[in-house]
């Protein structure tokens, strides 16, 4: 047992995993997020170890799990809004309008941003590219079908 002060046990990774999902809940980006999806990562990697070998993996080799797990998470698993090309709004972007256009004029909020659209009247659920922009004002037509 001279050793043992040297290991962390696949519990305890779960633990901290477990603590970082709760610090997610108040902060939900992307660094606390990979950090938990590591550290549980890292956790059932031991058990696998310590099921298959009977012995506790010493903590050199799972900070190796750990730091690459992290690094593998950070640099290959992007999230959907890092792969699109361009950023909302852009010249032909399509989008779905969620409220009408009436009067030549209307809405759009695209997360915390509301940009006033201005194009012929047109129903909830119309296809629209945008044509032009100017400040937070989208001038858009109907998607041709």
């Amino acid at each position: 047992m001279y050793w043992s002060f040297l290991t962390i046990n696949p519990t305890q990774w779960l633990i901290l995993a477990g603590i970082f999902a709760v610090f997610c809940l108040f902060m939900p980006k992307r660094i606390p997020i990979s950090i938990t999806a590591a550290a549980f990562l890292t956790g059932a990697a031991l058990f696998i170890y310590k099921a298959y070998s009977g012995n506790a993996a010493y903590v050199p080799f799972q900070l190796v799990i750990f730091m690459g797990s992290l690094v593998f998470i950070l640099f290959f698993i992007r999230p959907n809004a890092l792969i699109e090309p361009h950023q909302f709004p852009h010249r032909n972007a399509v989008f779905t309008l969620e409220l009408p256009i009436q009067n030549g004029v209307g809405t759009y909020k695209h997360h915390e941003t509301t940009f006033k659209l201005v194009g012929p009247d047109l129903p909830i659920g119309a296809k629209v590219t945008i044509i032009s922009i100017q400040g937070t004002t989208l001038y858009i037509e109907p998607l041709s079908q």
